[in-house]
């Protein structure tokens, strides 16, 4: 019985001997998921992120214009800009006189319908209604003040600026050249007088004239609306029995001012070397008798 308890005994050590052998050698082994994980030293380095580029910079541009009273133009007919660019103008009243100027820029040929339909705004709304056909706008600026309007240029082209306060488009104008590959001239407008005069006569009455006297002369036009006294009707038979061609010749060339009449009346200190012009134009007034 010794004997078999003795061989027991070692079979039971043997046993126990195995099984702790087994169970100290279960952490070595590689198990699937340790077998498919990648070494340390074989990963990809992380690469540092690719900051993206700056939006390319705005050209800035500064301008400033002068409004000049005394003969109802902007001290520079023509500016120029890169497309695109950041443009700040400034219209400074250099020389001060009574009434108020802003700088409005407008797509080609629509002069005349931009001025027309600011004129319901009042001077509290800069004589300007926001439309596609405005570009960029001042405020009105005070006699002697300034104003200033900051926008991006449009697409290469020439885009005609005014004053569009009640009459002065007509001669207070110039053009923004803006830089690019095509530059587009200016539409010519259409003359609502053809037959009555030259065609140049016809041209400066359907520019300059028909804004506050209508196209038929009665003193209906866009801009009659807010002039007090109104315009004068070239139909009204007493007056033209009563004005000289001299005397309309002169509130042509210096302005109603200048002959005791309104300041609605803008000077044209540009034709005062053109007298056959001007003398056409008197030819235009005295076509609108009636009676």
């Amino acid at each position: 019985m010794s004997r078999i308890r003795s061989r027991t005994l070692v079979l039971g050590s043997l046993l126990v001997a195995v099984a702790a052998c087994g169970k100290g050698n279960s952490g070595d082994r590689v198990g699937p998921a340790q077998a498919s994980a990648p070494l340390a030293n074989s990963a990809t380095p992380p690469t540092a992120p690719v900051a993206p580029l700056p939006p390319p910079k705005l050209e800035k541009v500064e301008l400033v214009i002068g409004a000049i009273a005394s003969t109802m133009t902007f001290d520079k007919t023509t500016l120029t800009v890169p497309a695109g660019a950041e443009v700040h103008l400034v219209l400074s009243d250099a020389k001060p006189g009574t009434l108020m100027h802003n700088w409005v820029l407008v797509k080609p040929g629509t002069e005349a319908a931009v001025a027309a339909a600011g004129l319901p705004a009042g001077p509290a709304g800069n004589y300007v209604t926001a439309g596609p056909d405005v570009l960029a706008f001042t405020p009105l600026a005070k006699p002697g003040g300034t104003s200033e309007v900051t926008f991006q240029a449009p697409p290469p082209g020439s885009y005609p600026y005014i004053c569009s306060f009640p009459g002065h488009y007509l001669i207070m104008k110039g053009t923004l050249v803006v830089a690019g590959e095509v530059v587009a001239a200016l539409p010519e407008p259409a003359a609502p007088t053809a037959g009555l005069a030259s065609p140049a006569a016809e041209k400066l009455f359907a520019t300059r004239c028909v804004v506050c006297h209508g196209p038929t002369g009665i003193g209906d036009g866009p801009g009659a609306a807010v002039l007090d006294p109104k315009p004068r009707a070239f139909s009204d038979a007493a007056w033209q029995a009563s004005a000289t061609d001299d005397r309309i010749f002169k509130t042509i060339v210096e302005g109603g001012p200048a002959m005791g009449k309104s300041a609605g009346m803008p000077p044209n200190p540009d034709l005062a070397d053109k007298p056959d012009v001007v003398k056409e134009l008197v030819r235009i007034v005295r076509a609108f008798k009636k009676g």
